[in-house]
């Protein structure tokens, strides 16, 4: 079972943990990743769950 833990948090956190996952496979593949998010944004989520989330995408 799941159990969100939602908390108002930086959302560059999240994201760049999602994309650590998948950078060395990216760049041996010669994908260059850039995230360009403002460091004060902000949004109620849970960590964990939306860079896992993220990561599937990716």
């Amino acid at each position: 079972m799941i159990t969100l833990q939602s908390t108002v948090s930086p959302v560059i956190e999240t994201i760049t943990r999602a994309v650590s996952h998948i950078y060395t496979r990216a760049e041996n593949k010669g994908i260059d990743i850039q995230i360009q998010c403002d460091r004060q944004t902000k949004a109620r989520h849970d960590h964990k769950w939306t860079s896992e989330a993220l990561f599937n995408l990716l």
